[in-house]
């Protein structure tokens, strides 16, 4: 993935290339999304509401539980460091 943030004035902006981008352009099209800030608020509310740090999804007639893997996290160490 190569994806490089800057946050500045309260906003933030992404740039997303490479195989992530065709992803989210599969997402947009199979979701049917008008725009990729409904994409990321859609997303985002999930994340929010979700109880437990994980969402159960449907593959293959299969209920599973998924979660970010573990080096998409930050280590406990992290959590509170303001240079993150």
């Amino acid at each position: 993935m190569a994806v490089r943030s800057k946050e500045e004035n309260q906003q933030l902006f992404l740039t997303i290339d490479n195989g992530d981008l065709s992803k989210l352009q599969m997402i947009m099209e199979k979701w049917s999304f008008k725009d990729y800030q409904s994409l990321i608020r859609f997303f985002t509310s999930v994340l929010l509401v979700t109880e437990n740090k994980f969402i159960s999804i449907k593959t293959n007639g299969i209920q599973n539980e998924v979660q970010p893997a573990a080096e998409l996290l930050q280590s406990p160490g992290e959590l509170n460091d303001p240079s993150n």
